[in-house]
């Protein structure tokens, strides 16, 4: 698990630092509850064509906005920590930069984006084990196992 560990918090780095996500990875792991994009198509009811859509994506694609959940805030005043569902967004991907690019750029940009939240899943998912195994193992020397 080390060698995948490693290999996120570095790959994240290297698209953070590309998509200028002004967050560290920590962040990202620890303090929020989840991360994830949303992909916005032009719906406009005139030019709504499926088949057309699929040929031009540079076109349909308004904007993927990268968002992240908070799971506490706290009170700047009393210091006192709550529980949020608060999103925040961490970065937009919006419909001035997608008309410059070409659709094997936008396509790239997506794909890197959704790598973002899926290494970040991982590593929540890495976290969570290793907590649980130093708990498996509490127990195990407390029961002499």
């Amino acid at each position: 698990m080390n060698k995948i560990k490693k290999r996120n918090e570095d790959l994240l780095n290297i698209l953070l630092n590309k998509f200028k996500i002004g967050k560290s990875v920590k962040e990202l792991v620890k303090d929020y509850e989840s991360v994830y994009i949303a992909i916005e198509y032009i719906k406009d009811k005139d030019e709504f064509d499926l088949e057309n859509m699929l040929k031009n994506k540079q076109k349909e694609l308004k904007r993927v906005l990268m968002y992240s959940s908070l799971k506490y805030t706290k009170d700047p005043k009393t210091g006192a920590v709550s529980k949020t569902n608060k999103r925040e967004i961490l970065y937009t991907f919006g419909r001035k930069i997608i008309k410059t690019l070409n659709e094997k750029d936008i396509d790239r940009a997506v794909l890197e984006l959704k790598l973002i939240v899926s290494l970040i899943k991982e590593l929540k998912f890495i976290d969570k084990i290793e907590f649980e195994e130093l708990e498996v193992n509490t127990f195990l020397n407390e029961l002499n196992l």
